[in-house]
């Protein structure tokens, strides 16, 4: 059986890193997501994404499906990313009665989008 699972190399991790995303990256948004990036140099060939989802959205247990949901999508679609660089999935508080068929389409539209401006 393939892994299913992102390589852990893709995961985003540590505060700093979500703060300079939040600080110096570019954004691309629609009614149920952002996607926050850093692009890096064309020679570097690593993707690294975080998702987060603000206290705003609800409980813990309602933030924590949510965060699933947006890690879900981007295992199933991770290639629709540009190749390299730092991204972060941002959830809005329209995002949690969003059926996951929306969540999905938001995800792909905003990826292209970012695959148009790194191009």
């Amino acid at each position: 059986m393939a892994e299913e699972r992102p390589p852990r190399g893709d995961r985003l991790k540590g505060r700093d890193s979500f703060k300079r995303l939040m600080r110096e990256g570019k954004s691309v948004e629609d009614a149920l997501l952002v996607i926050r990036y850093l692009p890096l140099n064309e020679n570097a060939t690593s993707r690294r994404v975080g998702v987060t989802v603000s206290r705003n959205c609800g409980k813990a247990v309602i933030r924590n499906r949510l965060r699933r949901r947006l890690r879900e999508i981007y295992r199933r679609r991770r290639d629709s990313l540009p190749p390299a660089g730092e991204f972060l999935l941002i959830a809005k508080s329209e995002a949690i009665d969003a059926p996951f068929p929306d969540l999905d389409r938001s995800y792909q539209k905003l990826s292209d989008e970012l695959v148009k401006k790194s191009s």
